[in-house]
């Protein structure tokens, strides 16, 4: 399977995932449901830790590193080569 098909399957269900979520706290705040229940300790004393954006930046630069390795790897004359 080439990259770009695994690549595009894994947007996919990131997309898919997102929208369920949205779709459920959505239908939880018509029901008039508690959305947030507050921070529990282990949160609280590990703020950095348990931010998702955090780790949403940091698998996101981890991702771009090992894809621009392979392809220097895989391509080493670059975009042009020969010229």
């Amino acid at each position: 399977m080439p990259w770009w098909q695994v690549l595009l399957i894994l947007s996919i269900v990131v997309v898919a995932l997102g929208l369920i979520s949205s779709l459920r706290v959505a239908m939880e705040k018509r029901k008039g449901e508690v959305l947030d229940e507050g921070v529990s300790g282990t949160v609280s004393k590990h703020k950095m830790k348990a931010n998702p954006i955090l780790w949403t930046y940091v698998i996101f630069i981890i991702l771009i590193l090992f894809v621009a390795v392979y392809f220097l790897i895989k391509y080493p004359g670059g975009a042009y080569p020969g010229g």
